[in-house]
Order: C-alpha cells, then sequence, then structure tokens
C-alpha cells in the first residue's frame, strides 16, 4: 500500500469512527428522554424512611419481586438501555456481554448497581437523577470523542493532500537524469531539499500532536495518541502518517543523492 493510499485507510478508519460515536451520541440522548420522562418512586421514600431503624422487613424485601414498583422501574429503565444505547456499544465486540456489564462500561458501576436485579433500590428521585446524571456525563464524553476525531480528521488530511502533492512531483520528474542539465539537475535537487523539509516539518507537527495535550482530551477522558491508536490498531502499520512521511522523505533523499552523483560527474 503506497503512503497516500495509507492515509486514505486512516481517513476511512476516522469517517467509520465518526459515524459510530455520532450514532452513540444520539441513542443516549434518547435514553436520557425516556428515563426523564419515567414516574419517580416517591412513596417508597416514605418506606425507606420509616424502615431506617427496623432494617429490611419483609414489605422492603418484596419491593423487587413480581410486579412490584422496583422491579417496574428497572425493567423500564433496562428496557431503554436496551433499545437505545446498548445496540451501538455492544456492536463491535468479538465476545458476548451481559447487560450489566455495558451499563457498567457506558454509565458507570453506580448505575449498574441501581439496575442489578438484586437489589432493592425504589425509584427515587435522587436515583432517577443519578441515571440522568451519568448519561449527561457519558454525552459530554462522547462529544469530546467526536471533538478528538475531527482534530484527527484534519490532522490526516492535511498531511495527505501535502504528501500527496511531493509524491505527484516525483512521479512527474521520474525520468532519466542524463538527458538533464546541469541547471535542471541543480533545480531539482534544490526542490528535493524544500521538499525534506517540508517533510520534516509535518513529521514534528504530527509528533506535536500526538502528544499535545487538548482541552477535549480531559473530557474524553483519552489522549490523541491512546485516540489514534484505537483508530489504526490493525492497520499495517501503526503511525500512518509518520509512517507516511518518513516514506516521502527517502524517497526524496533517494533522488537526492541519484542527482548528486549525477553532478559530481559533470563537475
Amino acid at each position: 500500500m503506497s503512503q497516500c493510499g495509507c492515509l486514505d485507510e486512516a481517513l476511512e478508519r476516522v469517517t467509520r469512527e465518526r459515524r459510530h460515536v455520532d450514532s452513540k451520541l444520539d441513542a443516549v440522548n434518547r435514553f436520557r428522554t425516556r428515563v426523564r420522562n419515567f414516574t419517580t418512586n416517591t412513596a417508597g421514600h416514605s418506606a425507606e424512611v420509616t424502615q431506617t431503624t427496623a432494617g429490611l422487613t419483609a414489605r422492603t424485601m418484596a419491593l423487587d419481586t413480581g410486579e412490584s414498583p422496583t422491579s417496574k422501574w428497572k425493567a423500564q429503565v433496562r428496557r431503554a438501555f436496551e433499545e437505545t444505547i446498548r445496540p451501538h456499544s455492544v456492536a463491535d465486540l468479538s465476545e458476548p456481554e451481559s447487560l450489566s456489564e455495558t451499563v457498567r462500561a457506558e454509565l458507570g458501576s453506580e448505575v449498574e448497581l441501581a439496575l442489578a436485579t438484586g437489589s432493592n433500590t425504589p425509584f427515587l428521585p435522587a436515583v432517577k437523577q443519578a441515571v440522568l446524571s451519568a448519561s449527561k456525563e457519558r454525552t459530554a464524553e462522547l462529544r469530546a470523542m467526536r471533538r478528538g476525531l475531527q482534530v484527527e480528521a484534519q490532522s490526516v488530511s492535511d498531511a495527505r493532500d501535502e504528501l500527496s502533492a511531493v509524491a505527484e512531483w516525483l512521479e512527474l520528474k521520474d525520468c532519466s537524469l542524463m538527458s538533464l542539465g546541469f541547471d535542471t539537475l541543480c533545480e531539482r535537487h534544490e526542490t528535493l531539499a524544500g521538499y525534506r523539509t517540508h517533510c520534516t516539518r509535518l513529521g514534528s507537527e504530527r509528533q506535536h500532536r500526538l502528544h499535545e495535550s487538548s482541552g477535549y482530551e480531559h473530557a474524553a477522558r483519552i489522549s490523541h495518541q491512546s485516540l489514534a491508536s484505537y483508530l489504526y490498531d490493525d492497520l499495517p502499520v501503526a503511525h500512518p502518517v509518520l509512517d507516511a512521511v518518513v516514506r516521502t522523505d527517502r524517497r526524496c533523499a533517494d533522488r537526492q543523492r541519484a542527482i548528486r552523483d549525477h553532478l559530481s560527474r559533470r563537475v
């Protein structure tokens, strides 16, 4: 695969991931809307208060059996999660994952515990707010991830365009050096030197992009380097932009050496 072809594949990975993040973001927003419309169990709150000193009575333990208010709200929220967020969360998994595991991965362990079938948590306003807060935080993370993907797409696209221009020049000027005059050879050598400086700049900019700490990274809880590693995990090269820069620079260096060889023979 050519260096530009590898960058095309990298851009396709970024585009695909952006679509996935957009779809999941929409799913989380739909989940929040559904949960927001669920009615809380204020009666359960009174029962919980009156039984604080008495411990768990038979009535409390019965809240999560049959068609009790507790089992009903859990079923509602779990169903909402299964119909909105879960399909996007498990789409790329190679191994099956339980609903509880997916809830923990997307909304955290506290929400997972609240939705656990064995718990006796009534749907109090505070519980509802905890679920909504967790989904709001997930929304913020996904929006930050989307910003990171936008940054990556721009970085890869810019590098591809600039390196493609160098590759086109190299192909255009690929002819027998014997047919070129001394001045033309000197001019091409100078042009190649400029391209190599260009490659050095692109490489430095890419390294800076990978290691720079940006505002979105804190919210997304992932560094740009980790994001790039995730995106290009199964590509032939781990760092497609840097690999393309290095290979382009080598082509320019090889062409320069060939030109210098011809120039030295004509002095």
